[in-house]
């Protein structure tokens, strides 16, 4: 399968530590790419767009596999591309080769096979119906979160969300010492 910058970016959710080496490293699939520290997750799906046709060897002869985190952040992808790419090439069962290409230039990446178990993680995502569920702009909520989570030694901040369409409110710090507030407005369907 293909993969783009955005899969390859799941591996900045990947545990620093290599105490459990399977959570520091990235989970390649045929559909998707997953990275977990154990306290955070991320799972995002290949692109539906790529051109299989421009990469035939892609994911020939791979199953599913772990590779460490800090290797798949070594790659970069060439941004003289509409859409940059990268495949992936089964070389045996300790390594794989990450292969990008624009035109004429093609670049690849050996990297070693982690042989750990990833965590089954879909046991852990609930199933039933969400309490409330808004969607905010990831980007302004990311600049509140930077900020507020600055005022508490643990970076803890309180969302609060009160209804599809009603502003989801943040709050951190301490009253006593220093506080904060924000809200940012749901986005409109």
């Amino acid at each position: 399968m293909l993969y783009n910058e955005r899969n390859l970016s799941v591996a900045k959710m990947a545990s620093q530590s290599d105490m459990k080496l399977a959570l520091a490293s990235v989970l390649f699939t045929k559909d998707k790419t997953v990275a977990s520290d154990g306290v955070r997750l991320l799972e995002i799906s290949t692109p539906k767009n790529a051109k299989v046709s421009e990469f035939p060897k892609a994911m020939q002869g791979c199953k599913p596999f772990l590779a460490r985190a800090r290797q798949i952040k070594d790659i970069k992808l060439l941004k003289n591309s509409a859409m940059p790419l990268v495949a992936i090439k089964h070389l045996d069962d300790t390594r794989v080769e990450f292969i990008t290409s624009v035109g004429d230039t093609i670049t690849s990446h050996n990297v070693a096979r982690v042989h750990e178990q990833f965590p089954d993680y879909n046991k852990i995502f609930p199933t039933e119906k969400p309490l409330a569920e808004v969607e905010l702009n990831g980007l302004l909520l990311a600049e509140l979160l930077e900020v507020m989570s600055k005022l508490d030694r643990m970076s803890k901040v309180k969302i609060k969300v009160y209804a599809p369409n009603k502003p989801v409110v943040l709050e951190a710090g301490d009253k006593e010492v220093q506080f904060a507030r924000g809200m940012l407005m749901c986005m409109m369907k």
